[in-house]
C-alpha cells in the first residue's frame, strides 16, 4: 500500500485484502492520535496521545499486532512510518478526522 495514511475506504485498490485494509486503518488511527494528542491539554487526550507514542516507536516487539508486525504486513517499514510521522503536519492529520478515523 503505497499511501497508506492517506487511503480512505472509497479509494483503496479492490484488491487489497480486506485485514490489509484494517490494519493500514488502525495505523492511521495511531497516527492521528499520536499527532493530535501528543501535546492535549487535557490528561486524557494526552494520556491517548502517549499511548499511541508508545505503540508507533515500540520497535523491539515482534507480536502479531506491534507496529513493527503491522508495517510489514502493509508493506511499508517502520523507518518510512517514522519518516511519515517526522514530517507530518497537524493540518493533514486533521483532515483523516473527517475520514471517521478520529
Amino acid at each position: 500500500m503505497s499511501d497508506w495514511l492517506a487511503a480512505d475506504s472509497e479509494t483503496l485498490d479492490e484488491h487489497i485484502p480486506p485485514a490489509v485494509r484494517l490494519w493500514a486503518a488502525v495505523l492511521r488511527r495511531a497516527v492521528v492520535e499520536y499527532i493530535l494528542y501528543k501535546d492535549a491539554d487535557e490528561v486524557r487526550y494526552r494520556r491517548i496521545g502517549e499511548n499511541a507514542r508508545a505503540w508507533l516507536y515500540d520497535t523491539y516487539s515482534t507480536d502479531f499486532n506491534s507496529v513493527s508486525s503491522v508495517c510489514l504486513y502493509v508493506g511499508i517499514t517502520v523507518g518510512s512510518l517514522h519518516c511519515k510521522l517526522a514530517n507530518i503536519d497537524t493540518e493533514t492529520v486533521r483532515r483523516f478526522r473527517g475520514m471517521g478515523l478520529a
